[in-house]
């Protein structure tokens, strides 16, 4: 009988605790200085850096689950791009110390829930639609970004009619993430998320875990070990998760069809995402999709081999 108490005692401790941690605001942590605008969309940051000159090129750019728009801006540093970048709904801007505006252009209603990959999206078109002002423009979407680049079109398919997509490591239809990224999936893995996510913020996961992210590089390690304090809250955490799920599941290759030039740049080693499914699904995408198998990539395929990714079409 004690022991029967003492289980649910422990039990009762694990779950407040839990629920507490999914509760708690989580301080920002990460930053960059960014020479250029930010404006705040509901609970997104969008980012946008002039170009230096006209008529120039643009990219607009979504990083991935637990990531922020840092990830694109050692890429695309050439000052000639118009350089425009969404944060996820619900995780902090990079950049302390600065207050972003509110986004004039972006009263519209989302319907979607926030932490989605549709309400991403939503915000992803509104900033298309009244950021990006080059005569050629590039859409890139890294690792979840990737699925909410697709979903963006299918909202809005007239808006990708002339826009180059590059899609890398992206969450496809039918992929499925590595068992790590399984586990996580699962409903214990939801579960205990608060709290391993806890413990993993307490520790270098370059030193710890580097063998996940390898190859290392001097800015994938600034990168990777700002993973875990990108979220605003665990529960945002959650929900990516939820969200990417049904994503996955609610969709087939007809998403491809909304986007005329694509590019999918699959890594030759991935231990977020699993490698066999996504090429499984790059490869029914059609005949306007580019698929490119690298080497000696992981996951983060540009932040290993930035020449991997297509250079800009020339104006």
């Amino acid at each position: 009988m004690r022991i029967l108490m003492a289980i649910l005692l422990l039990g009762m401790l694990i779950h407040g605790l839990r629920t507490w941690l999914v509760r708690r605001p989580l301080p920002a942590v990460n930053h960059e200085p960014f020479e250029g605008t930010l404006e705040r969309v509901n609970e997104s940051i969008v980012a946008c850096r002039a170009a230096s000159s006209s008529p120039h090129r643009s990219v607009i750019a979504i990083h991935g689950f637990l990531e922020d728009f840092r990830y694109f801006t050692a890429l695309y540093r050439d000052p000639s791009i118009e350089l425009v970048l969404v944060n996820n709904s619900g995780y902090h801007c990079p950049v302390i110390g600065r207050s972003p505006d509110l986004a004039s252009w972006g009263e519209a209603t989302n319907p979607y829930a926030v932490g989605s990959i549709e309400h991403d999206a939503f915000v992803f078109n509104l900033a298309l639609m009244h950021r990006v002002t080059g005569q050629r423009v590039r859409a890139h979407g890294h690792s979840r970004g990737g699925a909410v680049i697709l979903e963006a079109a299918r909202q809005n398919p007239a808006l990708f009619r002339d826009v180059e997509v590059i899609l890398e490591a992206p969450v496809l239809p039918g992929g499925q993430g590595h068992p790590l990224l399984e586990l996580a999936f699962s409903a214990p893995g939801r579960y205990l998320l608060p709290i391993t996510f806890t413990l993993l913020r307490q520790i270098d996961v370059v030193r710890f875990g580097g063998f996940v992210f390898a190859p290392l590089t001097p800015r994938k390690v600034e990168l990777v070990r700002g993973l875990y304090f990108s979220p605003k809250t665990f529960r945002i955490v959650l929900e990516n998760l939820i969200s990417m799920r049904q994503w996955i599941a609610g969709h087939d290759r007809s998403i491809f069809a909304n986007i005329l030039n694509g590019t999918i740049l699959v890594g030759a080693s991935d231990r977020v995402l699993d490698r066999p499914s996504m090429l499984r699904s790059a490869r029914t995408a059609g005949s306007g999709w580019r698929v490119v198998e690298t080497r000696g990539t992981s996951h983060f395929v540009s932040l290993d081999q930035p020449d991997t990714v297509p250079a800009l079409s020339a104006l």
